[in-house]
């Protein structure tokens, strides 16, 4: 048993180890993502190639971890510009985060398509992409993602005219819009709506709710966005001095916040209202302004052309360094499967030696039990030997009764042979006399039977109520001829674990006493108290006081039924004796009102 346990430990510490190495990888691949989604936006170059490690890494051990990884080289390549790339990895992920049964991936992966058709102004397949990720999204009831196609579907049809649609998708995103940020940009989404519909009033309100849901959160960056939309509808109104003041502001927001694009929209919308105004001075200047701007961004642009050439060429100045410590992460990892693979081969050896070790103890104790099983079924066979001596010497005296009386009853009828017809009470008698002879041989027959097989008996659930039913069933014409009811009230529900023809052969007995003593058109009851009692109730006339201590013995000496039918005294002997082979018992008892309650009662 030591060994055993020492086997079971060593075992567990392979697997413990095992486990933790995955989950040290594990580890590894999520700091990946980590850093990806970190330097995305500050250096492609460096998020494509990290992206890259991690295909090359998870391609053949994790599927999850290995389309993540083309998830995220598709957006950095996105923003890169690199659209063929897109496509390329997008379309190799979506089948096996589809297999892998995720499908918020799925949907982010199709949000990433219909950027990448509005990028190349293909409206029916960016909208096609947009309505695949919302239906997703709703169907795993995902309220960011669904949010955030809302706000995509509502500018798409915005900027397509088509205000029906949009304002569905605009009261969509009302209703997952739960933080402060979500809250913002739909109220400004609602304001560029009426501001597109020319309500005029709507579109103010809702600008302003924007600009206090920024104020209160101190978004600041979001300052800009609202006073535009302000400034354009007020410019709308032709209420130019609050469009300037509006504008202005959002001017010297972009400034504060070195926001470019948003300045170069201020200016654009000054330059706008200006013009409308006929203020040629103010026009000149914010002309010049916005030149300054836009070359700006276009310098910005340049310099983060060169950025990305500098990067460019420092990784591949470190590419050397990386891929030696890729290589010394490599063989580090085989050295790892190696010796896994040979701790795997000790514990199959070490397994294979516990099993053999366990299989001759099993045997061992097989062999031990099977000589019990031997030496109790040959006790067995001498104890059901000696009972059938004694039983088939019982019957043997006991038979000569019934055929003596058979013998005089057709020398009777022989005499009756010569005059005008035989008597229909002689016939009656042979006839009750032969059934009585058949009842004794069968239980003798089938008590032979079951003794010589009942050195080792064979047990199963059996449902009472079906077993009564059958005995019932068979019980002959005796039941018909006294007018007798036989009533199964046994529970339905009721199992008893024994042998099937052993209860078959005691129960038969006992009705067929029950019937044998029934007075005519009386009612015979069999039902079970509790789950270990089953009895058997007739109206008969009971045991006397002194056979009562010896029903169950041998020596006991059957009286005629009630229609003259005689008996051996056996049934009620080899049932007891049949009982206490199922650890069960029998017992008699005076049925209230006149008659006898036999019941068989399994010793708990």
């Amino acid at each position: 048993m030591k060994s055993v346990f020492r086997n079971v430990l060593l075992f567990f510490g392979v697997g413990m180890t095992s486990f933790s190495w995955s989950q040290e990888v594990q580890g590894e691949w999520e700091e990946l993502i980590e850093q990806i989604n970190e330097v995305e936006y500050r250096n492609l170059d460096s998020a494509i190639f990290l992206g890259e490690r991690l295909t090359r890494r998870t391609k053949k051990q994790n599927p999850y971890y290995y389309a993540e990884s083309l998830r995220l080289r598709a957006r950095a390549h996105l923003i890169q510009g690199d659209f063929k790339k897109v496509s390329l990895l997008v379309n190799e992920a979506i089948p096996i985060f589809e297999q892998l049964g995720n499908k918020k991936q799925v949907a982010s992966c199709y949000n990433l398509m219909s950027i990448l058709n509005d990028k190349l102004q293909r409206d029916e397949e960016n909208l096609s992409y947009s309505l695949k990720a919302m239906g997703i999204y709703q169907q795993i009831k995902d309220s960011k993602g669904i949010n955030m196609m809302a706000g995509n579907l509502f500018l798409y049809y915005l900027d397509h005219q088509k205000m029906d649609l949009a304002k569905k998708y605009l009261d969509i995103q009302a209703k997952t819009s739960p933080n402060s940020e979500e809250s913002f940009f739909h109220q400004n989404n609602k304001g560029l709506f009426y501001l597109r519909k020319k309500e005029y009033d709507q579109a103010i309100y809702y600008f302003e709710r924007a600009e206090q849901i920024a104020k209160k959160k101190q978004m600041v960056d979001a300052y800009t966005t609202t006073y535009i939309g302000l400034g354009k509808t007020y410019m709308e109104l032709k209420d130019y001095g609050k469009s300037e003041k509006f504008l202005l502001m959002a001017r010297k927001e972009a400034i504060g916040q070195r926001n470019l694009p948003e300045h170069k929209d201020a200016l654009e919308a000054l330059e706008q209202l200006y013009a409308e105004m006929g203020q040629k001075e103010k026009l000149q200047k914010v002309g010049a302004d916005l030149r300054i701007v836009k070359d700006s961004l276009f310098n910005l642009e340049k310099i983060h052309f060169i950025n990305q050439l500098e990067s460019k060429i420092q990784l591949q100045e470190k590419q050397e360094i990386i891929n030696q410590q890729e290589n010394d992460l490599l063989e580090s990892e085989v050295k790892q499967q190696q010796m896994n693979q040979q701790i795997l081969v000790i514990v199959l050896i070490l397994t294979v030696l516990v099993s053999v070790s366990f299989i001759v103890f099993v045997g061992y104790n097989r062999i031990r039990k099977q000589n019990r099983i031997i030496s109790d079924q040959k006790q067995r066979l001498e104890q059901a030997h000696e009972l059938n001596q004694k039983i088939f010497a019982i019957v043997s005296h006991d038979f000569r009764g019934p055929l003596n009386s058979l013998e005089i009853l057709v020398d009777l009828l022989g005499e009756h042979h010569q005059e005008t017809g035989v008597s229909n009470e002689i016939i009656g008698d042979i006839q009750n006399q032969l059934k009585q002879s058949e009842l004794v041989l069968e239980n003798l027959i089938q008590y032979a039977r079951e003794e010589l097989r009942m050195a080792d008996l064979s047990k199963s659930n059996i449902r009472m109520k079906n077993l009564c039913d059958e005995l019932i069933l068979h019980t002959g014409t005796m039941v018909s001829e006294k007018k007798l009811e036989i009533v199964n009230g046994v529970d339905s529900k009721l199992e008893i674990e024994s042998s099937t023809e052993v209860l078959r052969i005691i129960l038969r007995n006992l009705l067929s006493n029950a019937i044998k003593y029934s007075p005519e058109a009386s009612v015979i009851e069999i039902k079970n108290q509790g789950p270990d009692e089953i009895q058997i109730m007739d109206r008969g006339k009971g045991v006397s006081d002194e056979i009562r201590e010896q029903l169950f013995e041998q020596s006991v000496k059957s009286k005629a039924g009630t229609h003259l039918e005689t008996g051996f005294g056996l049934g009620l002997k080899l049932s007891a004796e049949l009982a206490a082979k199922l650890g069960a018992r029998l017992k008699y008892e005076d049925r209230e009102g006149g008659g006898s309650v036999f019941s068989l009662i399994f010793e708990s």
